[in-house]
């Protein structure tokens, strides 16, 4: 199990364990290298992993050792086998005369490199694909494969298809003039015959709830409407996922949902909230203390904790602390300070208490000086506004426990539901086709990922790659398509997206 020898690797390296989103994370980074042929130990880019190039390193090693070798070696090794082995090399040559590749879009640099070298001499190579719906950049998938093609063979001839089958021409129109705003693509214009004509919903919701009591009321309709209509939930990240489910479940609608795991119910985050909960609820725990003490603003000490031990254990914490002899007037003030906010936290009901532990406590200090949510691509306001809906009926530590296990039973349970509603990321998509899409959560660095402030020249690769999944979001809908940004997040006013943006004044 790769997952295993890598978990022991983080430990003996980074002398703690690693959190599961952060062994996702590694190996989105490890695929991405491997499919783009980095080599790991001249490149520049940064991998916000501890200690990552130690850590592919020694899973390499690990690898070599005992000759195993995983998914993403495959097509490497065999590029490298082929170009060291001529025989070989001729033998699959003369047994594939023609190559037909499709999905083209989704390529990565080294399996190009694998077909390339296959296809040679007569290079017989026929490719199927839509440059504008090339999605999986962190796959190492990139349009510039298909974009310079022309430039490796000079008999290329290039045939587009452009012709939409699906999609009303309401959806059809504005889509092909919002794609038109990327630079690196083929020029396409994009029609279809289709006469039907429904106008592409914009709306703006002030909370994530009036967004949701819109899906709902708007499915509610559309299924007067034809019970059979297939429906689709689209966001840009896997969180969006968390609150919905829960909302829809509590007004009794069926869905079908294609998350197989939610990282965000296994976040470093939940854990830490839910250990400083625990805390507030035993304040006599030190191994609790220990998980929490130095991300809070509290001025701690590790070396205060050693003598802590000794204290009767049913003894609060922050008496213990209190009672230590010397302590001077700063720690002392501190120490009370901390004392008195766990004691509201103990008596709040949970959002209450969330809200405190983020704003008052300074865990989201902590959260934004450790960049946590940099790799995930959301704000602290909107974790914090998807924990609030999620545990709004919360009183306790336990009951968010239960809360937590319901949402995995209501995740597992609508894998397998064959509900003509379905909740999907954008990715999960693409391929697929609904008679209603709705597009939710288009929120200014969200979707797209990185906020307008930052230098969009510098991004502009970035940029390009969110408007086409936004773009493949869009052209998922046959009839009915609606495009919703929230207006707030956790109360506070937020950007809508550049795309909600854009879609508004081609609208």
């Amino acid at each position: 199990n790769k997952y295993n020898v890598v978990r022991k690797i983080f430990l003996d390296i980074n002398n703690e364990y690693v959190k599961d989103d952060e062994l996702e994370k590694f190996f989105t980074y490890y695929s991405y290298i491997k499919n783009s042929m980095i080599d790991i130990d001249k490149t520049k880019e940064q991998f916000k992993i501890l200690n990552f190039n130690k850590i592919y390193r020694e899973y390499e090693n690990f690898k070599k050792e005992h000759y195993f070798i995983d998914f993403d070696d495959m097509v490497n090794l065999c590029l490298e086998i082929l170009l060291e082995d001529e025989k070989l090399l001729n033998f699959v040559r003369n047994k594939f005369l023609y190559i037909q590749l499709d999905e083209g879009q989704d390529t990565s640099f080294v399996q190009m490199e694998l077909i390339k070298l296959i296809a040679k001499p007569q290079d017989n190579l026929f490719i199927v694909a839509d440059d504008d719906q090339s999605i999986y950049g962190f796959r190492g998938a990139n349009p510039k494969i298909l974009l310079n093609i022309d430039k490796e063979y000079k008999n290329f001839t290039n045939f587009f298809i452009e012709q939409n089958h699906r999609s009303t021409k309401d959806i059809v129109k504005i889509s092909n003039k919002f794609i038109k705003n990327n630079t690196k693509r083929f020029d396409k214009d994009i029609y279809t015959d289709s006469n039907i004509s429904i106008p592409v919903s914009l709306v703006k919701c002030k909370t994530i709830k009036s967004q949701y009591k819109y899906i709902l009321k708007t499915i509610r309709k559309l299924q007067d409407d034809d019970l059979n209509k297939d429906i689709a939930i689209l966001y840009r990240n896997n969180i969006s996922a968390l609150a919905l489910m829960n909302y829809l479940n509590k007004n009794n609608i069926d869905f079908h949902n294609n998350l197989q795991k939610n990282d965000f119910l296994k976040h470093k985050i939940l854990y830490d909230v839910l250990d400083i909960v625990a805390f507030s609820e035993n304040q006599t725990s030190i191994n609790l203390f220990e998980k929490i003490y130095y991300k809070l603003n509290a001025y701690i000490r590790k070396n205060s904790l050693k003598p802590l031990d000794t204290y009767n254990p049913y003894m609060n914490i922050f008496d213990r602390l209190l009672d230590e002899p010397g302590i001077n007037d700063f720690y002392m003030g501190k120490y009370m300070k901390l004392k008195r906010d766990f004691k509201k936290i103990e008596k709040y009901d949970i959002p209450k208490a969330l809200d405190y532990i983020f704003f008052e406590l300074g865990y989201g200090e902590y959260i934004k000086n450790k960049s946590y949510l940099d790799e995930d691509n959301i704000s602290l306001n909107f974790l914090i506004e998807v924990y609030m809906s999620i545990f709004e009926d919360c009183k306790c530590y336990e009951d968010m426990i239960i809360k937590i296990k319901e949402i995995k039973a209501i995740n597992k349970m609508s894998l397998n539901s064959n509900s003509n509603i379905t909740l999907s990321t954008v990715h999960q998509s693409k391929g697929l086709e609904y008679d209603s899409v709705f597009v939710i959560d288009l929120v200014d660095g969200e979707f797209p990922m990185k906020p307008q402030s930052l230098d969009y020249e510098e991004r502009k690769d970035e940029i390009e790659e969110e408007r086409r999944l936004f773009y493949v979001a869009m052209t998922r809908a046959k009839y009915n398509l609606y495009l919703i940004a929230p207006t707030k997040r956790n109360f506070q006013e937020c950007r809508q997206s550049r795309f909600y943006s854009e879609i508004k004044k081609l609208n």
